[in-house]
């Protein structure tokens, strides 16, 4: 398990998306989301519900 990883999910589910985390982790919301997908493979599970306005 990538430790990153779980920075980048702790930072988009305490900011609700991918744009608030990246402010906090310097990178683009792109990378954010490929990480959090790769998290959530790597898991067997979803850790977020996705929504147009935010993460649950």
């Amino acid at each position: 398990m990538d430790w990153g990883d779980l920075r980048r999910f702790l930072a988009v589910a305490r900011g609700g998306g991918l744009s608030s985390a990246t402010c906090d982790l310097g990178i683009s919301p792109q990378t954010a989301g490929r990480r959090v997908a790769a998290l959530e493979t790597s898991l067997g599970v979803p850790l977020f519900v996705r929504h147009p306005s935010g993460f649950d």
